[in-house]
């Protein structure tokens, strides 16, 4: 039996520099990547609203429109033309809403948007008008967007695209 001669003389380098350095790199991205992660799934969300979406082919301006908020509760929205000006209403169902409100803004161009603060008339109803007073085409089309924050401090909305035909 031959005996077999092992070079230990590769085993005891170290590694180069440049690979230590993209070593220290990849740990520091990594660390970072996780650290960002972390806070935006749980750092604040209490500051976020969490948006979802309304139901297959809803038009607010033809009926209502139902959106369902994960496994707080549900909106019922709907919004009618009336003289130049949106009437807003909005149902909440199987929560207990603190503050709902709208904004309102153009969805093909830059148009100003509008805040609207939806008032309370009833148990679960909320209400809000704003003046809409220019076109400047056949149509105008528009994004509500309708957030409920409720009694636990949870931030849920969804969005509602229209199109207003023009007079």
């Amino acid at each position: 039996m031959r005996a077999v001669r092992i070079d230990r003389r590769n085993e005891d380098q170290t590694r180069p520099p440049v690979l230590n350095a993209l070593i220290l790199v990849t740990l520091v991205t990594i660390v970072v990547a996780c650290w960002y992660l972390g806070y935006y799934y749980l750092g604040s969300a209490g500051d976020r609203t969490r948006w979802l979406p309304p139901a297959p082919f809803c038009n607010v301006l033809k009926g209502s429109c139902h959106t369902r908020l994960a496994q707080h509760g549900a909106l019922e929205t709907h919004v009618a033309l009336h003289d130049r000006r949106l009437d807003i209403t909005v149902r909440t169902e199987d929560m207990a809403a603190q503050t709902v409100q709208g904004v309102l803004g153009g969805r093909n161009e830059y148009t100003r948007t509008w805040d609207i603060e939806l008032h309370q008339v009833a148990l679960h109803h909320y209400t809000g008008t704003i003046p809409v007073r220019f076109c400047q085409r056949s149509s105008q089309s528009w994004r509500l967007l309708i957030r409920v924050i409720d009694q636990e401090g949870h931030r849920l909305g969804s969005w509602y695209d229209f199109d207003q035909p023009c007079q």
